[in-house]
């Protein structure tokens, strides 16, 4: 693969492979001390190779569209003669690797639940009590949230796909080298280091940790699709096995992480869905507390998170771009 990688993809490529190989390593060596089985480990990722496919198909449209629209005379022939095919089979690469991570992110997630039980939910859940004189949760008590809690997740992770798939097919560019090392930044460290330094559950399950009935107004607030969600995740911890999205964890939140990490990236390649992007990172921050899913703290570390992976993603690359500019010059100079 390593004859494909064409600089500007290998800046950004080959520490996010080195993350992710580097999950996975962990998530199967703390099998045996959790007891965590693989489950549905790899049931998922022919769905994702799909989504990657259906991507690839669309990136080469553009381009014999754009082809036909410049007058080439025969775009065909060039693609078979001329075009480069080694970007798109670096970027299939690059999104097969992105949906793996994910994956070894889940696995690794519901691994953590068992050897960093859950203590930190009641001082996370006194800060919010604290700064806004009642558990956040309340500000929408009585509120109909059905449409919330119908797109919280579903919208989230197609946000997530445009916006990483958007990424993967622009320009290079150091700010867009650094908001992809910041994806995997995100799911192979920030995320798995967090929950097991400040383990939490979350609101939501709060009474199932043992620490008493302060959110059975909000069990009876939310839809009914939470519930089942949350039983969902509840029956995977209390079996030790892994399914699709399994794990429970409240800190740091990756959902409000990401969103940040959506509204950094659109940032950085000047694209007008910056402002969208924003509104969105709110909407899904208040979704996230009033459907018990976290706590409000868990939000603001997620999005600290996310612009702390902005900037090593920037310092990294523009150290490999020094390192790779001056030592030439030093070979040339001997």
């Amino acid at each position: 693969m390593s004859s494909f990688i064409v600089r500007h993809e290998r800046e950004w490529l080959v520490p996010c492979i080195v993350m992710t190989v580097g999950l996975a390593l962990v998530a199967l060596a703390l099998r045996p001390a959790t007891g965590v089985g693989s489950g549905e480990f790899f049931s998922v990722f022919p769905m994702w190779a799909t989504y990657v496919f259906i991507a690839e198909l669309g990136y080469l449209a553009f381009h014999l569209i754009k082809m036909m629209r410049a007058g080439v005379a025969s775009p065909f022939a060039y693609f078979r003669e001329q075009f480069d095919w080694r970007k798109p089979a670096v970027l299939g690469f690059a999104a097969l690797l992105s949906g793996f991570n994910m994956i070894c992110f889940m696995w690794i997630k519901a691994e953590i639940n068992f050897i960093a039980p859950f203590y930190a939910d009641e001082g996370i859940a006194n800060i919010g009590r604290f700064l806004f004189g009642r558990d956040p949760w309340r500000f929408f008590e009585g509120s109909d949230l059905t449409i919330m809690a119908l797109t919280y997740n579903v919208l989230w992770f197609w946000a997530l796909m445009i916006t990483l798939f958007m990424l993967l097919f622009t320009k290079p560019s150091v700010d867009r080298s650094a908001s992809l090392i910041s994806y995997f930044f995100l799911w192979s460290l920030f995320g798995p280091i967090g929950q097991y330094l400040v383990p939490a559950a979350g609101p939501i399950f709060y009474e199932r940790i043992g620490l008493g009935n302060r959110y059975d107004g909000l069990h009876a607030n939310i839809p009914a699709i939470t519930s089942e969600i949350a039983n969902y995740l509840w029956t995977y911890y209390s079996q030790r096995s892994l399914g699709l999205g399994a794990g429970i964890s409240a800190m740091p939140s990756l959902h409000i992480a990401t969103a940040t990490w959506m509204v950094i990236s659109f940032k950085a390649v000047g694209s007008r869905l910056t402002i969208p992007a924003v509104a969105l990172g709110l909407y899904f921050y208040v979704a996230s507390v009033a459907l018990g899913w976290h706590y409000f703290l868990d939000g603001m570390v997620g999005a600290i998170g996310a612009m702390l992976g902005h900037q090593i993603g920037l310092v990294y690359i523009r150290r490999y771009v020094a390192s790779t500019t001056v030592q030439p010059a030093l070979a040339i100079a001997g």
